[in-house]
């Protein structure tokens, strides 16, 4: 049987450990603290009440909070307490650093060293990511890099093994297959790197409840370990939630309504709320609504998901999601519970995400009260150090650069055959003169689903009306495959040009929705050289380049020349297709775990079903 993995709460404890006899002699007086924070005004967690404290730290715990009005004598006459520097934070709310349970730091387009340079000044001290985009791009070659960048993070990344690599075989081909053989190994890694604490969303939800042997062996290679296990369901009840549950699967980020989230808590789930990245496609209210019980303020953490860099920089972070907490009627103890102590409970940690003795010390000073959430805070300090003060990062040199690192930055994973036109052409049956009935996958509305159209066709292919609201799509195999998918979409709000990425959930293949042929051959082209990302290329004939050369799914550049050039991109892809056009709708058209209709390089698959579609009737 496999060793057990140490636990995060473990590795705490022997941090703590460690240091204890130190944290004792400073809170007796008889060596120095590192730091004291004065006059702070501290939320507590535990009992929803800011107290006027003075927070003293050592060796990356707090060691005492000193409440001003706590009355009675002290049963030891301790020596007085001292500290190698202070901060004053001008009476202003101290609250815990914000903890993001579940994210693909691949959304943002940045790699983890500097999407942790990014967050810390917004006040988000841990994420929790899954990096199952890379991983399905590059294997576990892929999840090393994404733990060494890592380590050039002023705030603290730890990694779940993915474990849907192809989320679903048979139906998909990425740049790798992992099997349990392989999850055993990059669990292996954690003996190099201690920030791997579980196992990342069980999205193949549907092989997992009827017992299919590949996940089975995946999710009994993290039970055996007695590793988290975290979940993605969709609107599952009854015996198929149970089925789900009795793997220990205990959390769910994909809570789309109250009634889901009820749910979740009702059978022992924890859900994780997406108040950053799932505001366009829910409803705020009836999401809080459904975890407004009595499990409520223990069990409901906030997560990201998938974001942007170019959301975050304009909008925030987690603050962002605390300040939606507070607007809706939550107390700012609640909301602080929910933003930190609740995620660190989740991922069984008991000394983190609060203001209290023998916690770590991450923590930020806001501007003011707790009005001011939603801004860059005064400070922030992660493990006892001060990191980030007033929206900038703290100035502690240029970032590590790791060698093995850089090397797979340098790597170009587009591997495609030669494309021409002729690719990007759709040839119909034989006899098929005039007009084709063909399935259509409509997007006009979620979920999207399949309907029945007559397609006009001429010289044997399919020769789509300009003016329809019909478009080409295509998935080509980028890892060196030949199998190529070929379909029409209806709704996706594309008039004119073409769109191209390599950003596709799951597997990452080339994907292109266009009207004109030749043009997407050209915004194929163009990310062919590039290395991978997104290209729009307008029916005026200019083009627009988000270049993502890490794994076609990061940039190494500054995050605000990733954020400007997608800016760019998609200003241009709304001038030309309406202001409601959004080109990043082509990333989840491949997402074969998501309701309904969807299209790999195998062709249409039926998500519910999990079976294929054929093209012509």
């Amino acid at each position: 049987m496999a060793t057990s993995l140490i636990s995060l709460d473990d590795r705490f404890c022997e941090d703590y450990d460690a240091v204890q006899p130190e944290l004792l002699a400073a809170v007796r007086g008889e060596i120095p603290c590192d730091f004291v924070v004065r006059n702070a005004a501290v939320l507590n967690a535990f009992t929803d009440e800011a107290q006027n404290a003075d927070i003293w730290v050592k060796s990356g715990f707090i060691v005492y909070v000193a409440y001003h009005d706590e009355d009675g004598p002290e049963l030891v006459p301790f020596a007085p307490m001292s500290a190698l520097s202070e901060y004053d934070a001008d009476n202003r709310l101290v609250v815990p650093g914000f903890v993001d349970s579940h994210t693909h730091i691949e959304s943002a387009m940045t790699t983890p060293g500097i999407l942790g340079r990014v967050l810390a000044p917004l006040g988000t001290t841990t994420i929790f990511a899954d990096p199952h985009e890379i991983v399905n791009v590059g294997g576990i070659e892929a999840f090393r890099y994404m733990l060494e960048s890592a380590e050039n993070s002023p705030i603290r990344q730890f990694f779940l093994v993915p474990s849907c690599v192809p989320a679903v075989p048979g139906y998909e081909d990425a740049g790798a297959h992992l099997n349990a053989d392989d999850i055993d190994e990059m669990f292996e890694l954690a003996r190099r790197y201690p920030n791997i604490v579980g196992l990342a969303e069980v999205m193949d939800y549907l092989g997992v409840i009827k017992g299919d042997e590949r996940m089975s062996g995946i999710v009994s290679a993290a039970a055996k370990r007695h590793a988290f296990i975290q979940g993605h369901f969709f609107a599952a009840r009854g015996r198929s939630l149970a089925a789900y549950g009795l793997h220990r699967i205990k959390s769910n980020h994909e809570n789309r309504s109250g009634a889901d989230v009820a749910a979740a808590l009702r059978h022992g789930f924890h859900p994780d709320l997406r108040l950053t990245s799932s505001l366009g496609s829910c409803d705020i209210d009836d999401l809080l609504l459904g975890a407004k019980c009595d499990a409520f303020y223990s069990e409901c953490s906030l997560c990201s998901d998938d974001i942007h860099i170019g959301d975050i920089l304009c909008h925030g972070h987690l603050n962002r999601s605390v300040a939606i907490l507070i607007q809706k009627g939550f107390s700012a103890g609640a909301a602080m519970r929910i933003a930190a102590l609740n995620a660190w409970r989740e991922y069984r940690v008991d000394y983190a995400g609060a203001i209290a003795e023998g916690h770590i010390a991450d923590f930020q000073i806001l501007r003011g009260d707790v009005s001011s959430v939603g801004l860059p805070p005064a400070a922030v300090f992660v493990r006892g150090k001060l990191v980030a003060e007033n929206g900038q990062i703290a100035d502690d040199g240029p970032p590590r650069e790791s060698v093995s690192a850089g090397k797979f930055e340098s790597i170009n994973t587009i591997n495609l055959n030669p494309l021409s036109l002729s690719d990007f052409c759709i040839k119909t049956p034989p006899g098929s003169d005039g007009a084709v009935q063909a399935n259509v996958i409509s997007v006009a509305g979620a979920p999207s689903r399949f309907i029945q159209c007559a397609l006009p066709v001429h010289d044997g292919r399919i020769d789509l009306d300009p003016a329809s609201d019909l478009t080409y799509v295509k998935v080509f195999h980028r890892y060196g495959g030949h199998r190529v998918g070929s379909g029409i979409l209806q709704g996706f709000c594309l008039e004119h040009g073409a769109i191209a990425s390599t950003i596709s959930h799951d597997s990452h293949n080339l994907i292109v929705v266009y009207k004109d042929p030749a043009l997407a051959l050209q915004a194929a082209q163009q990310l062919q050289r590039a290395g991978g990302g997104i290209c729009f290329v307008s029916g005026a004939g200019g083009s627009h380049l988000v270049p993502l050369p890490v794994g076609g799914l990061m940039s190494a550049n500054p995050p605000e020349t990733v954020a400007k050039d997608y800016a760019d991109l998609h200003d241009a892809f709304a001038a030309e297709n309406g202001s409601g056009a959004n080109p990043m709708r082509i990333a989840t058209l491949a997402l074969l775990v998501s309701p309904n209709a969807r299209i790999s390089e195998y062709g249409y698959f039926d998500v519910t079903s999990k079976s294929t579609v054929p093209l012509f009737c």
